[in-house]
C-alpha cells in the first residue's frame, strides 16, 4: 500500500489540479481570533502586537522548537520590512507584554475551536464500534526555577530548597483516532488530589455518553470505573494482578461483580463517592503476551463491554494495544515539540504556554487528519515530524512573502507526506539503554546561585 502511494505522485498532482478544494492546508484565520476576542469582550488598543499577531508569533515560537522571543520579534521585523511598513523596536518587551495582556481563556477558546475541526465528522472506520475512544495519560514537565513557580508547584519536602526545578504533573485526554489533545489539567507532584485519577475526575465534562475511556492500570479502580458507568461511558483499562487473579481460576473471559469499598478514595469527595452504586458488573479478560526475549506475561483487562457477542476478546485486546499511542503522543509533545521544559516564569504564563503548545500540536494533528483523508489513510500513518517541519516552513514563507509565492503548497504537501509514511511495526523491540554517554566537566549546584558566587568571590 505504501509503495503504491509513493509511486502515485503524478496522479495526486492531476487530482489536485482538477479538485474544487483550493487548499489542503488548514490555517488559523484572523476572523476566528476576532470572533473569540469579541465573545470574551477583550479590549485592546490598535498596536503592532494585536491579539492575532501575538498569537501567530507565539504559535510560531512553538513550531520552531527552541525559538526565543527575540527570534520571533526579528521575524516580525523582517515581515514589516518586506511589506515596506514602519519598523518597530527590536526589543522583546512589547511582545512579552502583549502575551501577558491576553487572558488564559483566550488561548483555551482557540484550542477548543481547532479541536472541533479535528474531531468533527470522523469516518466510522476511525471509531471503535461507533464509539469515540479517548485515552487518558499523564506526564511531568519541568518549570523555570522562580519563586512563583515554586509556590504553586512545590517540590518534595525532603528535597533541598535550592536543588532541582519545580515540576508539574499534566493529565491529558487524547483522541485515539486523531491523536488530538482534548483537554489537560495541571497539578503539583505532591499532596492530596494531585494524582492522575484526581485529574481525570475533574475532566468528565469532556466525555460524552457513548464514548470509551481507555487507560492503564492506574485507572482500573472502582471510583473511576463506577463514575464512568454512571455517565454512560464505556471503560477499557488494565487492572492489577492481585485484584483479579484469584477470581479467574484460569479462565480467560469472565464477568465479575465488584463491591464498593468502604473507604473514600483520595481522588473523590465524600459526597461524590456516596453517589456511586454499591456494586458494578464488569468483564475481566486475560491476555497472554510473549515479547521476544522474555517469558510469557499475563495482562488483565477490565472492560464494561459486557456482551462478548458484540465486542469480542480479540476486539478488546486490539483496542488496549492501541493505548500505547498515548505514550507516543506524549513523546511528540515533549521531545519533538520541546515541551519537556517550559520557559515562562510565572504561573499565569505557564498556563498560556501550555495552551499554545496544545494549539500548535492540534494544528499539526489537523494537517495530518486532512492529509490522511485525502490519501485514504489513517492519521497515525502520517509522520508527525514531517508534518511539523512542513507547517513551520509553510508559515515562514507565506508570512514573509505575503501570499506572493508561486509555490504550489498542495502538491508539495502531498509529495512530502506521502513519502514519509510511518511503517507498521507492531512487534518491534529495542534495548532500553543509551549508547551515548553524557560528559560534563561541571558539577551540580547544591545551594543557591548567590551562595556559589560568594564562595568564588572569596577564593579570589
Amino acid at each position: 500500500m505504501f509503495s503504491c502511494i509513493r509511486s502515485s505522485f503524478k496522479s495526486h498532482q492531476i487530482f489536485l489540479k482538477e479538485s474544487s478544494q483550493s487548499n489542503l492546508i488548514p490555517s488559523l484565520g484572523q476572523d476566528v481570533v476576532e470572533t473569540v476576542v469579541s465573545d470574551l469582550n477583550i479590549k485592546y488598543r490598535k498596536r503592532r502586537f494585536d491579539p492575532y499577531t501575538t498569537l501567530l508569533m507565539f504559535v510560531g515560537q512553538i513550531l520552531d522548537t527552541g525559538s526565543s522571543c527575540q527570534r520571533a520579534v526579528t521575524l516580525f521585523l523582517i515581515k514589516l520590512n518586506l511589506a515596506n511598513e514602519k519598523l518597530c523596536s527590536s526589543a522583546t518587551a512589547a511582545y512579552c507584554k502583549a502575551k501577558k495582556r491576553l487572558p488564559i481563556i483566550f488561548f483555551e477558546k482557540i484550542s477548543y475551536y481547532i479541536l472541533g475541526l479535528c474531531c468533527e465528522n470522523l469516518p466510522q472506520e476511525w471509531l471503535f464500534k461507533g464509539s469515540h475512544v479517548k485515552v487518558v495519560d499523564g506526564s511531568c514537565f519541568s518549570l523555570p526555577d522562580t519563586k512563583d513557580n515554586r509556590a504553586s508547584f512545590p517540590m518534595k519536602t525532603s528535597s533541598s530548597k535550592f536543588n532541582g526545578f519545580p515540576t508539574t504533573r499534566a493529565v491529558f485526554i487524547f483522541s485515539l483516532s486523531t491523536g488530538a489533545v482534548i483537554n489537560f489539567i495541571l497539578s503539583s507532584l505532591w499532596g492530596k488530589g494531585t494524582g492522575e485519577t484526581s485529574g481525570l475526575m475533574k475532566m468528565w465534562k469532556h466525555f460524552k455518553p457513548g464514548d470509551t475511556l481507555l487507560g492503564d492500570a492506574l485507572f482500573g479502580c472502582y471510583p473511576v470505573v463506577a463514575s464512568a458507568m454512571m455517565r454512560g461511558i464505556q471503560v477499557v483499562t488494565e487492572i492489577k494482578k492481585d485484584m483479579v487473579e484469584k477470581l479467574l481460576h484460569g479462565r480467560q473471559d469472565l464477568l465479575v461483580t465488584f463491591t464498593k469499598p468502604k473507604r473514600t478514595p483520595l481522588c473523590m469527595s465524600t459526597e461524590d463517592y456516596a453517589k456511586l452504586p454499591e456494586g458494578i458488573k464488569v468483564r475481566i479478560i486475560t491476555l497472554l503476551i510473549a515479547p521476544r526475549g522474555y517469558r510469557v506475561q499475563k495482562k488483565y483487562i477490565l472492560t464494561t463491554y459486557i456482551d462478548s457477542s458484540i465486542v469480542s476478546l480479540q476486539d478488546i485486546a486490539e483496542l488496549y494495544r492501541q493505548r500505547w499511542k498515548a505514550e507516543t503522543n506524549l513523546r511528540s509533545l515533549k521531545e519533538y515539540m520541546g515541551m519537556e521544559s517550559m520557559s515562562c516564569k510565572s504561573v499565569d504564563m505557564i498556563y498560556k504556554e501550555f495552551w499554545t503548545y496544545i494549539i500548535s500540536y492540534n494544528l499539526i494533528r489537523l494537517q495530518m487528519i486532512v492529509t490522511a483523508q485525502h490519501l485514504a489513510l489513517l492519521p497515525d500513518q502520517i509522520s508527525f515530524t514531517a508534518t511539523k517541519s512542513f507547517l513551520e516552513q509553510y508559515r515562514n514563507y507565506t508570512e514573509l512573502m505575503n501570499g506572493a509565492s508561486s509555490i504550489n503548497w498542495n502538491i508539495l504537501l502531498i509529495h512530502l507526506l506521502s513519502n514519509n509514511l510511518v511503517g507498521k511495526r507492531p512487534n518491534r523491540y529495542e534495548p532500553r539503554a543509551l549508547k551515548k554517554r553524557e560528559q560534563t566537566k561541571y558539577g551540580y549546584l547544591t545551594g543557591s546561585r548567590l551562595e556559589a558566587k560568594t564562595k568564588l568571590w572569596k577564593l579570589h
